[in-house]
């Protein structure tokens, strides 16, 4: 095991030897030659000397452990950190050499370790976590009067948009942004008299120029970590002092040293080694410094796309000045109401986007906040003060598709009765009773969009969807506009849509663990999924002239309808109680109250071409024979929704005699496909069990086609019915099952069933298709029962799908062996596709490649994820959000990059009083540079906030 020793007590017992202490002035012309043993003295060397050798006795490990056990509130320390404690003691023995002279009592040594132990505990569960010190290039630019160095982020942004006499030179070498890991600061300071600039990592040269030149010398404070002496994973810096000006260089480039000594020893001379550079593995991940992107103190659920012409888009919710009060069911508070709200940045020479003046001003494009419901609710419900409701949103859900992004979230702004027709009509928005809420009455939502055609610059007014009739939710989109300048279909096609309504009232929650819902996965029958789509045609000019903005040849947005086929022309409620209201307060009759056997929940919408794909869960409608789901899927012409019973049905591709939820598939288009290639993946959670249940993920894989006759393993050709009696009894075959024993599994458990091992779990499946390849991703614990007693965890496993070699064996890439922390809300993300102007081939290496990081490296894939404590699933407050954390692979995740820390943040486990979740990500054609955003929160005051960070991996 390496020992973890506390810098504080080791410069106690450094042998005795000489630093340099060369200060690089041109007035201190007699220098060192490096940092030497045996390096001759400047006029300002100071010699350092250990203290007098231990005359008294060390004091015992064991009196040790108890003073580090009287800082835990119980007076015990944890057996984890006991036995780390000890066998760090006893393999430094340095810590305990403390002399009677300095008077260090068992208390007070105490008091040091246990500072020592918060670092060393810190870094040994950071080792569990399978991070590593997260390592940054060190900068160099060339000024009028010398050269500077700096490894922070903000300082190179500034630089290079408000210096341009400063050249910037590249990698001068690496260095650490955290203090600990045993490295030690790199002192910057400035000549005030010159704008020269000196380093050094010997303290006492530090504190000889702020004892003795302060008058000439500023000290800027630490612009690095580095080590002081060599050792494995460093490399030497070397010191060149400029002879013509007193300026000094310093690289750590072997190269660079030697031809400085080869050619240009009449200007530079050579002074040895200054220090020592973290060397950077291949494949480094490093990450920029995160910014806080959003304006207020509500800042929540950002997502963030990029364009083809590398512009950023990001969008998210946050409270305006004025808005009024509303109640979150999800969160079961009350809280400002949100908006949606976009901001720009589009890299450059002169512009990183690291920095928040980087970033345009927020646009509100919801604009419903500070607007009121027309009718009045009893939102406080037992405590009293009903009224008008604020326009709150949900979430922004944003979707790029050529040169159109398109936004859609729902919102409790519902001022038009019926958006089918142009006329705004009187509103018909209805409300739910929730007993379980203070008896609060909490209004419908209806659904809402709104379009960018530059680069989210600017944006359509936002338009309904939805009346409020039916509480909606689950709102998404999707599209496909061709891009091909040489087609005469260029800048034209579709924009689709989806989402579901509930007549009866957005659902509490039922399912194990903390919280209760409300997100739209528990639905009430006649729930249906709804669909609408745009025809688009950008080459008309001019662009719609204000009020037009849906409803021309430019952008034509049709009526909505429904998909499904849940509501059978029935009315009346579910139970015996009617918690149905209308604005005016009143019950609304129940021969109005829209009812059905079965309710569609969680839809996803795609396109491929000009064929619309749709997905979700849906209940069985078995009269209370079987309370699970079926997955269901349909694809259909993008303008003619199915009319027929098969077709509004859906055909079934999960085991109809499972529980099936969370439906999510990735598609490309035939060309990127190849001939018989995969259309489509879609993959979901199923096994026998209801809500927190063992489950394991099936897949199934469109093959040269998107119709379920195209799907393999083949689902039986009368998948599409209503009637449980013959949904129960298909014969199709069973998806591909790619987590069962993860940690063992080979291609022959692809066919086990979920209940083979009924004690493992898996789920948060995502994945990423490109090409002949399909990454599946998903969260795995061997088993449930071990978890749930803090004995096993989450980590997130990856497995492959080759066109030519099948399914890979599962790889566990996070690897998280402390039981005390799960993986939650994992993302693979992989390259976008290339640029046609500045990569037109695909080939960065092709002559007509202006930028070869435009050109698509398609077996480049990102993962990032989150980390969250794990708890029982009966825990009333649930996990608690720590962290977020990044990794990349070049081969295909064949291997990955050490994981480097994603947020800042690492939230209470790591004494951190933030936290990060969810994170958003994208990425550049070539793989090398990456955009995140995430939600932070602050744990004292709860206020939330919308982070953003860039990051690049160093090229192989």
């Amino acid at each position: 095991m390496r020992v973890l020793k506390n810098p504080r007590v080791q410069t106690r017992h450094y042998p005795t030897r000489m630093l340099l202490s060369c200060v690089a002035l041109a007035a201190l012309t007699a220098c060192g030659g490096g940092q030497q043993d045996d390096a001759p003295l400047s006029r300002f060397a100071i010699e350092e000397t250990t203290s007098p050798s231990p005359s008294s006795e060390q004091a015992p490990v064991a009196s040790i452990l108890e003073g580090l056990a009287a800082q835990f509130p119980n007076g015990q320390l944890p057996k984890e950190q006991e036995a780390q404690a000890a066998l760090e003691l006893e393999q430094n023995p340095a810590v305990l050499s403390y002399t009677a002279d300095e008077e260090m009592s068992v208390a007070k040594l105490a008091e040091e370790v246990s500072d020592w132990m918060a670092n060393a505990t810190r870094k040994v569960l950071g080792q569990k976590l399978g991070t590593t010190p997260l390592y940054r290039p060190v900068v160099r630019f060339r000024t009028p009067s010398g050269y500077f160095y700096t490894a922070s982020p903000a300082e190179i942004a500034t630089i290079t948009s408000q210096q341009p006499t400063w050249i910037r030179e590249g990698t001068a070498m690496h260095g650490s942004s955290e203090s600990n890991w045993g490295l030690s600061p790199v002192y910057r300071f400035r000549n005030n008299a010159t704008g020269s600039y000196i380093y050094t990592i010997s303290p006492t040269e530090k504190q000889a120029i702020v004892d003795n030149l302060s008058a000439t010398f500023t000290l800027d404070g630490a612009a690095w970590y580095s080590s002081s002496s060599a050792g494995s994973g460093f490399s030497p810096v070397y010191r060149f002092r400029n002879i013509l000006n007193g300026s000094y260089l310093w690289t750590g480039s072997e190269a660079e040293k030697e031809a400085i000594v080869a050619n240009y020893s009449a200007i530079f001379a050579f002074e040895g080694v200054a220090f020592h550079t973290p060397i950077a593995a291949p494949n480094e991940v490093f990450v920029e410094t995160p910014i806080k992107l959003n304006n207020g103190i509500l800042g929540d659920k950002p997502k963030i796309q990029r364009q083809g012409d590398g512009t950023l888009v990001v969008a998210y919710g946050d409270a305006p000045d004025g808005a009024g009060m509303v109640y979150d069911v999800k969160g079961q508070n009350e809280r400002p109401a949100r908006d949606i709200f976009v901001k720009t940045c589009k890299p450059s020479a002169t512009k990183t986007c690291n920095l928040f003046a980087d970033w345009s001003a927020p646009i509100n494009v919801s604009k419903s906040a500070l607007m009121q419901s027309t009718g009045s609710f009893d939102w406080r419900g037992t405590l009293g003060n009903p009224g008008t409701y604020p326009g709150d949103i949900d979430k922004a859900n944003i979707k790029t598709t050529g040169p159109i992004i398109t936004l859609t979230w729902v919102s409790k702004y519902c001022p038009d009765g019926d958006p089918s027709t142009a006329a705004i009509e009187l509103p018909v928005q209805r409300a739910v009773r929730y007993l379980e809420r203070n008896d609060r009455v909490i209004p419908f939502s209806c659904a809402w969009t709104s379009y960018s055609t530059t680069k989210g610059t600017s944006w359509s007014p936002a338009k309904q969807l939805s009346s409020g009739e039916r509480d909606a939710i689950q709102d998404a989109s999707s599209g496909s506009i061709s891009t091909d300048t040489s087609s005469a279909s260029y800048n034209k096609g579709q924009i689709v849509y989806s989402w579901q309504e509930d007549p009866q009232g957005l659902a509490l929650g039922e399912a194990d663990g903390p919280g209760d819902g409300a997100s739209g996965a528990n639905v009430n029958g006649g729930t249906d999924v709804w669909y609408s789509y745009a025809t688009v045609d950008l080459t008309q000019t001019p662009a719609p002239a204000p009020g037009a903005e849906y409803n021309t040849t430019y952008y034509n947005l049709r009526p909505s309808q429904r998909l499904t086929d849940n509501w059978t022309n029935q009315y009346g409620i579910n139970g015996s109680v009617n918690y149905i209201y209308d604005g005016s307060g009143t019950n609304v009759p129940e021969s109005s109250i829209e009812k059905g056997q079965t309710g569609a929940a969680r839809p996803n919408i795609g396109m491929v071409g000009s064929t619309t794909i749709v997905a979700y869960e849906e209940t069985k409608g078995s009269n209370g024979l079987d309370d699970g789901k079926f997955v269901r899927y349909h694809a259909f012409p993008y303008a003619t929704v199915p009319a027929t019973a098969a077709g509004k049905a859906g055909c079934i591709i999960s085991d109809p005699s499972k529980n099936a939820r969370r439906v999510r598939f990735l598609t490309q288009s035939p060309t990127d496909a190849g001939t018989g290639g995969i259309q489509i993946g879609i993959f979901w959670k199923e096994g026998s069990y209801d809500k927190g249940g063992p489950s394991d993920i099936r897949v199934r894989r469109g093959m040269g086609g998107l119709q379920p006759a195209n799907l393999l393993p083949a689902v039986d050709a009368n998948c599409a019915t209503s009637d449980y009696a013959t949904a129960i009894g298909l014969t199709s075959t069973k998806g591909d099952n790619i987590s069962s024993k993860a940690p063992t599994a080979t291609v022959a458990n692809l066919t086990d069933n979920t209940e083979l091992n009924y004690t493992e779990n898996a789920l948060a499946h995502r994945g990423v298709l490109r090409g002949e390849d399909m990454w599946i991703g998903y969260n795995y614990t061997g088993d449930l029962v071990k978890l749930w007693a803090g004995l096993d965890n989450y980590n997130f496993w990856i497995r492959r799908f080759n066109m030519t070699t099948g399914w890979d064996n599962p790889k566990n890439v996070t690897n998280i062996t402390n039981k005390g922390i799960n993986v939650r809300e994992p993302r693979i993300f992989g390259t976008p596709k290339s640029n046609q102007t500045s990569c037109p081939t695909g080939n960065p290496a092709d002559a007509s490649t202006t930028n070869p990081a435009d050109c698509q490296n398609a077996n480049v894939v990102y993962l990032a994820w989150g980390t969250q404590t794990n708890v029982s699933p009966y825990d009333p407050a649930g996990g608690q959000d720590l962290g977020e954390f990044i990794t990349v692979s070049r081969d295909s995740a064949a291997s990955f990059a050490p994981v480097v820390k994603l947020s800042a943040v690492q939230g209470v486990y790591w004494g951190d009083q933030e936290s990060a979740y969810e994170s958003q990500n994208v990425t550049n054609p070539d793989g090398s540079r990456f955009y995140s955003v995430w939600n932070q929160k602050v744990l004292t005051t709860d206020e939330t906030q919308v982070e953003f960070v860039s990051g690049n991996v160093l090229a192989p």
